[in-house]
């Protein structure tokens, strides 16, 4: 029954296509829905396909939640418009991945990220790194990471703080954030790494989601030589955390005096007065007005593109419908598939104005966080170089 309900839906919207797209067909409203629809017809730019959508949000949210979710998102994926001044990035295959969760009116708590500290196998000896120093800084610097690595875990080099120190940084430029936090937090606080390698050490920690972690470890950093940097990285976790408090008691150490702080904290400060500060918009609202008027909510929730495409959507299959309305009446066949396909699309573009507010700031906090991490590891190449 819900195979036959869903092959029902997706010949609807076909014929709605088709139709829309037909040349034959002279009529005013038809002209004007083939000129629409060549502004929709380049590929869809998320994952999954939407009858692979329709098929997950049937299971996980129910059969009608899933027709108007497939409805609305067939118009925010409909080509030039749908996707005209869409701030999100896609993944590295070039989609944006986003499954039935998206429309959860009800979003379930994400459960914190957890990772596990695994100390990297390398092989030690006796050998003094001092002479070979510099030979692995050129590696390093000159992008032969992995020589560098090979020659770091491999050579038999004496355990000491310089070979911890410059363990941390060949993984960090690899990458492998977890053992270049592992290498630091070996450096001891004598040592002439140690500075660089503490707060190298929270940005790697920042980076893999363990906030505590980062935090607890900043809390024990008490000279005064970096503590300007100290209140940055501080002002960063706190507003990842979205800890308001933490906030203003780390910024108040911002002076906007160095030159190699004064840009991120000036960054942050603007993050934090929108997260903190501006009256956030109201998902309620949105519904409503694109009640009133297909896809406004989604231009007053940011999404100008999919709320011009929802807008033309249901406004020429309602016009294509009350054409067929006057010309054959309201029981011919086309006036009944044109006006449940208006309906269909009417009904999904208010559920969708509806969590646009959600995707909207999800989105924002999402580029807000890669701002963050940004601006608390970008200050550290010009402090210590």
């Amino acid at each position: 029954m819900m195979k036959r309900a869903a092959l029902i839906f997706l010949i609807v919207f076909s014929a709605s296509v088709v139709c829309a797209g037909e040349g034959r067909d002279t009529t005013v409203v038809a002209r004007g829905a083939l000129a629409v629809s060549r502004q929709m017809s380049s590929a869809c730019a998320y994952s999954p396909s939407c009858p692979v959508f329709f098929t997950q949000a049937r299971r996980e949210l129910g059969f009608f939640p899933a027709l108007f979710a497939t409805a609305d998102r067939i118009t925010r994926s409909s080509g030039r418009i749908g996707i005209a001044g869409r701030s999100f990035k896609p993944a590295e295959d070039g989609f944006r991945h986003e499954g039935p969760e998206a429309y959860r009116i009800k979003k379930s708590p994400q459960a914190p990220v957890q990772t596990v500290s695994t100390p990297p196998v390398v092989l030690n000896g006796s050998k003094p790194l001092a002479g070979d120093y510099d030979f692995v800084r050129y590696l390093l610097d000159n992008d032969f990471r992995l020589d560098a690595w090979t020659l770091l875990s491999t050579g038999g080099y004496a355990p000491s703080d310089t070979l911890d120190f410059l363990r941390g940084d060949v993984t960090f430029s690899m990458k492998k954030l977890d053992e270049a936090a592992h290498f630091y937090s070996q450096v001891p606080s004598t040592s002439p790494f140690y500075e660089k390698s503490f707060f190298y050490s929270v940005v790697a920690d920042a980076h893999l989601g363990r906030i505590a972690e980062a935090s607890a470890l900043l809390e024990t950093y008490g000279r005064e030589d970096n503590s300007e940097l100290a209140s940055l990285q501080r002002a960063g976790l706190a507003l990842l955390e979205g800890d308001a408090p933490a906030w203003r008691q780390a910024a108040a150490g911002f002076s906007y005096a160095d030159y190699t702080l004064a840009a991120s904290e000036r960054t942050l400060d603007a993050i934090a007065a929108f997260r903190f500060e501006t009256r956030r918009r109201s998902p309620a609202l949105a519904a409503a007005m694109s009640a009133v008027v297909p896809g406004l909510g989604k231009i007053y929730a940011g999404r100008t593109g999919e709320g011009v495409s929802s807008f033309l959507y249901v406004g020429i299959l309602g016009a294509i419908t009350a054409e067929n309305w006057i010309k054959a009446g309201p029981t011919n066949w086309k006036t009944i598939l044109f006006g449940t396909a208006a309906s269909l699309f009417y009904i999904g573009n208010i559920y969708g104005s509806y969590v646009s507010v959600g995707l909207y700031y999800n989105d924002l906090q999402n580029e807000q966080d890669t701002a963050i991490l940004y601006n608390i590891h970008i200050p550290l190449r010009s402090i210590f170089r």
